[in-house]
């Protein structure tokens, strides 16, 4: 059972390092564009039915190819709203994706 365990916390610890990786290369090589916010509020009752709320942060954005694409942000750590226009580092490869950089 403690060998579960520690690959359990390896695996865990490897995804939130190759996070931190592919954040780092988004702003650094990402291509920079305005989108528009979306944010989807999501409700999670814990065990006691006290409810938890997590907002998901989702930018609207025409790619470099003109093509419309539709990327999930973290946490941007400011207040936004829907509708909202924010400047924002994608890669080209991965639209799915992008790196919050600043409200405008």
């Amino acid at each position: 059972m403690e060998v579960f365990y520690v690959v359990l916390l390896v695996l865990i610890v490897a995804a939130i390092i190759s996070q931190i990786i592919y954040q780092n290369k988004v702003g650094q090589e990402g291509i920079e564009t305005k989108g528009v916010v979306r944010i989807e509020e999501e409700v999670i009752y814990d065990e006691d039915d006290i409810p938890n709320t997590n907002y998901n942060y989702f930018v609207s954005f025409k790619t470099a190819s003109g093509k419309t694409a539709e990327a999930q942000i973290g946490d941007p750590k400011i207040s936004l709203k829907d509708g909202d226009k924010v400047l924002i580092k994608y890669l080209e490869k991965n639209t799915n994706y992008a790196v919050f950089v600043k409200k405008v």
